[in-house]
Order: C-alpha cells, then structure tokens, then sequence
C-alpha cells in the first residue's frame, strides 16, 4: 500500500509539471517574434528571485554568484516555425535591480529593415572590431519603464537578426 501511494504521488508531481511546461509551449508557439519580446518584456519587467516562478517561460537555475542568480530555459518554437534557443536570464539578488534576458534567433532571416518596422527609434550599440567571426552588430531601443530590447546581427550573416537581449536597469 505504501508502495502505491509513493508511485501515486510521484505520477501526480510528474503529470504537474508536463502540464505547466505544456501550457508554457503551446502558448509560446502561436507567438511571432514580436509578440514574444512583448510578452517576455512584461516579465522582465517584474522579475525578481523571489517571483521567478512566475516568469513567462519554465526557467532552471544554473548557477549564481554574490550578485546575480543565472537561469535558462528550454528551446521554444514560434508559429512561424522560427526556433528560440540559449536562453540566458539573469536576475540580480536585490530587489527591482538589474535583469537581462537573452536569446538566439534561428530561422526565416528578420532584417534590420523589419525590425525597425517595430522598433523605429533605435541606436547602434555595438559593432564589430575585426577580433572574430562571431562578433555582432546591435541595435538598441527604449521600450519604456528602464528596459532597452538589443537585436543583434552577426558578422558571419549581418543581413539576418541572430539574437536578441531584454535589459532592465531597476
């Protein structure tokens, strides 16, 4: 009997949390990459350690240090097919503190002419110094609330989006 209730118990916690992850994903893929930043910028926005539960994806903690608590999360893919990976947040210790969110973007090439269809008022923010191949060109906007949304585009295919990062200052 005890046996049972043991196997019972942990069948119930397993189901849990494929339904929670499950929700998560579904509603993630009738997302475009627009509507994504929008959702994630709205959790950046209020994240902290002691709400992480409630961040807008499914997030595991890798490691943290005297400042910050480093997390990441599982790939996710859109409705348009285009698959969102590396997952780096990464959440300071004091409360409405600093927090960035970064992801890869892999999938039909975003141009920086489509992303400033959203995002018009941008700033150039880093460029490439000739070290590596893997260098990037950013381009940064204000979304509002001391939050910035980064689109990167990489040396290697600078005509196409590579990744992406959701900051807030406090």
């Amino acid at each position: 009997m005890t046996k049972i209730t043991r196997l019972n118990k942990a069948c119930a916690i397993i189901f849990a949390n494929l339904l929670m992850t499950g929700v998560v994903e579904a509603k993630m893929q009738n997302e475009d990459l627009w509507q994504f930043i929008s959702h994630l910028s709205t959790s950046v926005k209020t994240v902290n350690v002691n709400t992480i539960n409630r961040f807008a994806l499914p997030v595991t903690e890798v490691s943290q240090n005297d400042n910050f608590v480093f997390y990441t999360s599982d790939a996710v893919k859109l409705a348009s097919g285009a698959t969102l990976s590396a997952f780096d947040l990464r959440v300071n210790k004091k409360p409405n503190s600093k927090v960035l969110f970064a992801f890869d973007y892999a999938g039909q090439c975003i141009s920086l002419g489509e992303v400033r269809q959203h995002y018009a008022k941008m700033d150039i923010t880093d460029t490439p110094r000739g070290h590596s191949v893997h260098e990037v060109t950013s381009h940064t906007a204000a979304i509002g609330d001391g939050q910035e949304v980064t689109f990167s585009f990489a040396e290697t295919n600078p005509d196409c989006l590579s990744s992406v990062v959701i900051t807030r200052e406090k």
